[in-house]
């Protein structure tokens, strides 16, 4: 068995840059003039910025509630602990 293992997050990543790749070598080798050529480009990438930008709010807004989550859980377990430390003494 491979020592090697890509999580999926590398996979996702390898799958969208060779997407990137290829789209931008299709947009530079299809019969265009220059201006069509850099207006596909500028459009392809301000759409590709909007949806890093979305991917990226979604995930900081995901992180967020997980650290909240185990905030909340670190709080009731240290208060348990105090409780329980004054119950002892």
């Amino acid at each position: 068995m491979s020592e090697h293992s890509s999580s999926g997050a590398e996979t996702l990543l390898a799958f969208l840059v060779g997407g990137a790749v290829g789209a931008v070598a299709a947009l530079l080798l299809a019969p265009a003039t220059g201006r069509e050529t850099r207006e596909r480009l500028s459009d392809w990438t301000e759409n590709a910025r909007h949806k890093g930008e979305k991917f990226l709010r979604e995930k900081r807004d995901h992180l967020a509630e997980k650290v909240e989550e185990h905030k909340d859980r670190l709080g009731t377990a240290f208060e348990a602990g105090k409780k329980a430390y004054r119950d002892v003494s």
